[in-house]
């Protein structure tokens, strides 16, 4: 048992909230997520000495495009942290998108000179959509990661009486099933991925059915699945102060306190997210993270155990003072009295006149004033400018699509035979057909002649396999299909064929054009 508490001593991390759409503050109420909140999310998990991990999709930033923000998600944590962090798992590509990005971010170091295989750096979530299935999204982010050797959180959402059964022990089954499903996936996509159990369980309203925070039963399934886990020999993740209110309030708070303290208990590994409000975690709380941050740091005070050594015993402390004295003076307390409690950086332990005297700020305003202050004292940690320069490259100019679009062509059309280059009236009056027919009757003919297609943004054109790019006025290369892509389609609408003065009368729509592009 000694050793299993080290343990879990030297391997808890403690995380970011995860997937909000919403944020809300004291000063503005709740509103629609944006990317500088997730930026500002992002610097106070930095600068949170108790947070080991910068977290995911910290909240959503619905300002952005759903095919892109993914991007600048995941380039905010490279830049605004040097904490680990989770990519993308919306989609494959842009699983892949993370670990391009993490290639460029750690260079030289991402392979493993001994082995030859990428080391493990990002740690992303992957969740069954139960019951008892897993979708194409999540399986195919999962074996973008497991291919790298990063490493995924095989978590099962479970929200208990509509998700799973409504006892405990079939909602444990089932996870327990879920996870080792996805696990054994990652390893036949490569034996030994890196994989980590995960359990998310919460109970549900029988009268709302609204989910349902901070109840006895979603804890008894933690302990049992970290048991399991440890069974197994794998590391287990599971959520820490989740609660239903919908601001910082008492509920907020013994909700909170009531799911963090299993996924302490239980020891887990890994244990998200702080900052939730809401049902469900619809909403990314400013001063709820601060809250929740301050409380991670009691825990890993309280995972530190009882110090048994010299110093913690204080016997020399206890013959110093003697009876009936205090031991406000003594040389120990003298020695230890700047580091002997946790001490809160919110809490409010004086006096009712002095606190009355200091305004009579509660918890909300006073983690108001202390996220405000923090982001305003922040320092971003340093990057080499030409690692930036190449991660916003990547997703902000058109060579940086190169390698979605090749990985879209290549799994839309593959093997398709090259043809002869130009444009004549055939392939004009099928590129007619390729829009008011379906793509089934048209790819055929469209492979055989194929079409180039002009981008409306810059002076590339860019010619059926969307991995490549070419100068305008340089001869259209062999082509074929591109009524499988979308992106093709949108910029030969607004582009015209290349050489057609159509490409300069569309100048004025040329950012609808790479938009559309960007977003794939």
């Amino acid at each position: 048992m000694s050793e299993l508490i080290s343990a879990v001593r030297q391997s808890h991390g403690l995380c970011a909230a995860y997937g909000s759409p919403f944020v809300r503050n004291l000063d503005e109420g709740r509103r629609y997520a944006k990317i500088e909140d997730f930026r500002n999310f992002v610097k106070l998990a930095y600068m949170a000495t108790s947070l080991h991990h910068s977290g995911g999709t910290i909240c959503e930033p619905v300002d952005l495009p759903v095919n892109k923000r993914h991007l600048d998600m995941v380039y905010s944590h490279m830049k605004y942290s040097d904490k680990p962090y989770m990519g993308s798992v919306t989609h494959p590509d842009r699983a892949q998108d993370t670990v391009e990005m993490t290639k460029i971010l750690f260079g030289d170091e991402y392979l493993d000179p001994v082995t030859g295989k990428p080391k493990t750096f990002v740690t992303s979530l992957i969740n069954a959509n139960s019951p008892l299935t897993w979708d194409s999204t999540m399986l195919g982010a999962l074996k973008t990661y497991a291919r790298s050797n990063q490493a995924t959180i095989v978590t099962p959402f479970i929200l208990a009486g509509a998700m799973s059964p409504v006892t405990v022990a079939g909602t444990v089954a089932q996870t327990l099933a879920e996870s080792l499903a996805g696990m054994t996936l990652a390893q036949l996509v490569n034996p030994g991925a890196p994989v980590i159990m995960g359990s998310f369980a919460s109970s549900l309203s029988m009268q709302s059915g609204a989910p349902t925070f901070g109840t006895p039963e979603p804890a008894l399934v933690l302990y049992s699945m970290a048991a399991l886990a440890r069974r197994l020999g794998v590391p287990f993740r599971s959520g820490g102060a989740l609660c239903a209110s919908k601001i910082a309030d008492a509920q907020a708070a013994f909700e909170s306190a009531n799911t963090m303290l299993p996924t302490v208990f239980g020891w887990s590994e890994l244990r998200a997210p702080h900052g939730w409000l809401a049902r469900g975690g619809l909403a990314m709380g400013y001063e709820k993270f601060m809250m929740d941050v301050d409380q991670a740091g009691m825990m890993h005070t309280l995972l530190e155990g009882v110090d048994l050594s010299e110093n913690g015993q204080a016997l020399d402390a206890i013959r110093e003072v003697g009876p009936g004295k205090h031991f406000l003076g003594c040389a120990h307390t003298q020695a230890n009295f700047q580091t002997a409690f946790y001490r809160s950086p919110l809490a409010d332990n004086n006096s009712f006149e002095q606190w009355d005297a200091e305004g009579a700020a509660d918890m909300n305003k006073r983690a108001n004033a202390q996220w405000k202050k923090q982001l305003a004292e922040y320092e971003a940690p340093q990057m080499d400018p030409a690692v930036d320069e190449a991660l916003v490259g990547l997703h902000e100019s058109p060579q940086g699509l190169l390698s979605r679009l090749e990985r879209v062509a290549g799994r839309l059309l593959p093997g398709a035979p090259p043809m002869t280059a130009g444009v004549g009236p055939r392939r004009r009056r099928l590129w007619g057909q390729a829009r008011s027919t379906t793509l089934r009757r048209c790819t055929k003919s469209a492979v055989e002649w194929g079409i180039p297609i002009a981008c409306t943004k810059c002076s590339w054109t860019w010619v059926r396999w969307p991995s490549r790019f070419f100068p305008r006025g340089e001869p259209a290369p062999r082509s074929s299909c591109v009524t499988h892509c979308p992106g093709a389609r949108f910029a030969h609408r607004y582009g015209g064929v290349a050489g057609r003065a159509t490409l300069e009368r569309s100048q004025r729509e040329s950012s609808d054009s790479m938009a559309y592009l960007t977003s794939m």
